[in-house]
């Protein structure tokens, strides 16, 4: 699944991702994650990075993880 960063606090470790599709976004809402669902959490997450990941059922509801940071150029 295709999505962006909409919110990601690094000294609380979590965020919330928006799917690209539109369907996604009706059926999932905003996407939850937790910093241990990052494939790799070397980088820094702002909004609007581009982000492939996968949905699992949380106790809250659901939660990203599998979460890949993509190719992107920002222009500055």
């Amino acid at each position: 699944m295709n999505g962006k960063i909409k919110f990601y606090d690094k000294n609380r470790g979590y965020g919330f991702i928006i799917p690209d599709d539109p369907k996604d976004q009706q059926e999932h809402g905003d996407v939850f994650f937790h910093l241990s669902g990052l494939v790799d959490s070397k980088g820094s997450l702002v909004p609007d990075d581009p982000v492939t990941f996968n949905i699992k059922d949380g106790r809250r509801g659901p939660n990203g993880c599998d979460i890949e940071l993509q190719d992107c150029v920002k222009n500055y």
